[in-house]
């Protein structure tokens, strides 16, 4: 697992808040059961408490009545420019992102490999996959009558079809873990630019960003999920309130 995360992915990160130090403590703890937490490099999340608000577009605001939901939307999005602004890193290398609530199956490894050896081979330069992104461990709606209006499977994992979801409880997705390639992490953070692309919190964003662009981006999912982040596990985002 430790050779596959080195040479899969240009870069590796994991969000956390600086004073949270006990977050990022128990992420090392779960993540050395399946992999070295030295090769994820620590990112400096942005806490919503310091936010200032008028440095924000106003729209922005009018989107989002908690500061933590807004701290966290600018975590993802400095680690987007860091990656476009970073030119060891080519468009189509891969960006793993954890957030430091994130916790793995016990397949993990396997199936991690699994997944993003499929997700390599999707020829495209804007390609994004969640891994994670509900509350319960092994989430999985392959049984659900709705599946197919979701979803097409290519290979195993499950490419969103672009459509205003029926069912949210088993289309949306928290973003505890997730990887992208540089082209979109670019797509990403243009999208962000325009104040009228910007609801918060940020698994909103993604899914008005895939909605809004339904030909020009490809995002899958892979089932059943391999993380999870119990609900309001440790939360911050629930103590800023504008």
């Amino acid at each position: 697992m430790n050779d596959f995360l080195k040479n899969n992915f240009k870069k590796r990160f994991v969000i956390n808040l600086p004073y949270r130090k006990d977050r990022y403590k128990e992420f090392q703890e779960r993540a050395i059961l399946h992999f070295d937490p030295n090769l994820i490099e620590k990112f400096d999340g942005i806490c919503g408490k310091n936010v200032n608000l008028e440095t924000l577009p106003e729209e922005f605001l009018r989107k989002s009545k908690n500061k933590g939901e807004v701290g966290c939307f600018l975590s993802h999005q400095t680690i987007w420019k860091q990656v476009i602004e970073d030119m060891s890193i080519n468009d189509d290398d891969l960006i793993l992102v954890f957030e430091d609530d994130v916790f793995f199956t016990k397949n993990f490894s396997a199936k991690f490999i699994e997944a993003i050896e499929s997700f390599k081979k999707i020829d495209h330069p804007y390609k994004f996959i969640y891994l994670g992104g509900r509350f319960k461990e092994n989430f999985t709606p392959l049984r659900h009558k709705d599946f197919k209006y979701h979803w097409e499977e290519i290979d195993c994992i499950y490419k969103r079809i672009a459509k205003s979801p029926k069912i949210s409880d088993i289309f949306d997705r928290t973003t505890h873990i997730n990887v992208f390639n540089k082209n979109m992490a670019k797509f990403f953070y243009n999208f962000s630019q325009s104040g009228k692309n910007l609801p918060v919190p940020v698994d909103t964003f993604l899914v008005r960003c895939h909605l809004n662009n339904p030909t020009e981006i490809l995002f899958f999912d892979y089932f059943p999920h391999i993380c999870y982040s119990p609900a309001n596990y440790k939360t911050d985002i629930q103590n800023f309130k504008m």
